[in-house]
Parts: C-alpha cells; sequence; structure tokens
C-alpha cells in the first residue's frame, strides 16, 4: 500500500505513469495540445492599423451573437441577411441575453440584402 510505504507508492504510480504517457491515447492528446499552441500563435504578427468597421453575413444565432459581441470591440457593425424575418429572429433571440449591455445606437446597422438571394 502507498501510503503505508510512501517509496513502493511512488515507484507503483511511476511505473503506471510510464505506462499511460506511451498510449495511443497519451500521444493523440500531446498532439492537440501542439496543434493548439500552435494555432494560438499569430503568424502574421500586429496589424497596422486595427479594423473599425466588421460586417456579418447571417443573422442566426451565431452571426447575431457574432455581430452583439463585436459591438463591445469596434465602432461600427453591420448585420446583413437575406430576409427581414432572419434580421429580427437573430436580434430577437440575442439582445435579451445581454440585457443593459447592448443597445441598438447609430454605430449598428442591419441591412436586408434579399436582392442577392434573386
Amino acid at each position: 500500500n502507498g501510503l503505508e510505504n510512501p517509496k513502493t507508492g511512488y515507484s507503483t504510480e511511476a511505473s503506471n505513469f510510464g505506462d499511460l504517457a506511451m498510449t495511443d491515447e497519451s500521444a493523440a492528446l500531446i498532439n492537440i495540445f501542439f496543434g493548439k499552441q500552435q494555432c494560438e500563435k499569430n503568424a502574421w504578427g500586429k496589424p497596422e492599423r486595427m479594423p473599425q468597421n466588421v460586417a456579418v453575413l447571417g443573422a442566426g444565432l451565431m452571426g447575431a451573437g457574432i455581430a452583439t459581441v463585436s459591438l463591445e470591440k469596434f465602432p461600427k457593425v453591420v448585420l446583413k441577411d437575406i430576409s427581414d424575418t432572419a434580421l429580427s429572429s437573430g436580434i430577437n433571440a440575442e439582445w435579451p441575453l445581454r440585457p443593459g449591455k447592448l443597445k441598438l445606437s447609430n454605430n449598428f446597422t442591419i441591412v436586408n440584402v434579399s436582392f442577392l438571394a434573386k
């Protein structure tokens, strides 16, 4: 028992850890970790100037969510969709989730681009 004899416990733990570290699952998790680290690096460096406008195509749940989060970081956000129904349902689904934080203002534009569907 490792609690009564710590040396035996440490030895057993080291042996079992070594066995575990050599499994296919361990190798896959290590690859995922290093891949994630690589994806987080910015290969292009710092931009010369920050974007001032953001456009989001599609006012579904994800598009409306991206647009509302973008309002906190960018001076102007444009949300576009092919129908007024899609625009209003996206906005109506997203706005109640951020009470008091976001308001429709002059930096937010909603555009119906139904002419693209024709």
